[in-house]
């Protein structure tokens, strides 16, 4: 569990790099189709959907790469029965002056307990998913809730759709989604 929180917090960082990128860029985009700015975004989603990183077989970064580093925090952070502080952030100055600040609060002779960071990465793997599963509950009886609500609408026109029970117009529906507009 803690490898996979690991590389989910490792992917999200990198996410977050990109979706900065797109945001700066779509400064220069303003004029452009908003078929662009959703194609920009599209990349972003294609980072966090797909789960790759450095250590694996397919990797997108190269010698020329705007993202400075996709493993920010290294597997050693979970496995630290030798205590190492080794932070690769990807900019050679700022890794340096993190850990060498790390490296001078080690003392040797110092006991560190074994696994603190795999119990830590433990504890914010759970708090994770069961923040994750509480969206999720939420927005499936949000769904619920609003196709009930919904039920007894008027077909308009195709997928148009009247209701007495809402106060403003939405679109429920993922696969085949409807909009709803409120009979006043």
């Amino acid at each position: 569990m803690d490898a996979v929180f690991l590389n989910l917090v490792n992917i999200s960082i990198t996410a977050s790099y990109i979706a900065t990128a797109v945001i700066l860029f779509r400064l220069f985009l303003k004029k452009a189709p908003k078929a662009y700015t959703c194609i920009l975004w599209l990349i972003v989603a294609f980072r966090l959907i797909l789960p790759v990183s450095d250590s694996n077989l397919l990797s997108f970064t190269s010698r020329f790469s705007l993202i400075p580093s996709t493993e920010v925090l290294p597997d050693t952070l979970i496995d630290n029965t030798i205590p190492q502080f080794n932070i690769n952030v990807g900019i050679e100055q700022i890794d340096k002056n993190i850990n060498h600040y790390l490296d001078s609060r080690y003392a040797e002779g110092v006991t560190v307990p074994a696994n603190t960071g795999s119990n830590l990465m433990n504890i914010l793997g759970m708090i994770w998913m069961i923040v994750f599963l509480a969206i999720i509950i939420y927005a499936v009886g949000s769904y619920i809730y609003f196709r009930r609500k919904t039920k007894a609408s008027i077909r308009v026109k195709g997928n148009t759709f009247i209701c007495d029970y809402i106060s403003t117009p939405f679109i429920l529906g993922v696969i085949k989604p409807n909009i709803l507009l409120p009979s006043t």
